[in-house]
């Protein structure tokens, strides 16, 4: 994976960062993760933290697209220690 020339960081560890960031905060969904905080990914974000030894649940939620259509989404909630 290409390395971010600013900090030698990959793209996709700091999108974990940003998503383990945002989780500690309170539970996020999918769209928002990637619109609000940039997250190209999420489920792989997810899944990396999982790896890492992070205690996140996820559960499918229906959420109103802008378009006011309904869909099924993610909602990713880390458990406390």
């Amino acid at each position: 994976m290409p390395r971010n020339a600013n900090n030698g960081r990959t793209r996709l560890a700091a999108e974990c960062e940003r998503l383990l960031a945002g989780l500690r905060r309170g539970p996020l969904d999918s769209p928002t993760a990637a619109s609000v905080h940039a997250i190209h990914n999420v489920a792989r974000c997810v899944h990396e933290l999982r790896a890492q030894g992070h205690r996140i649940t996820s559960r499918l939620v229906w959420r109103v697209t802008p378009d006011g259509k309904r869909r099924k989404v993610a909602r990713y909630t880390l458990e406390s220690a």
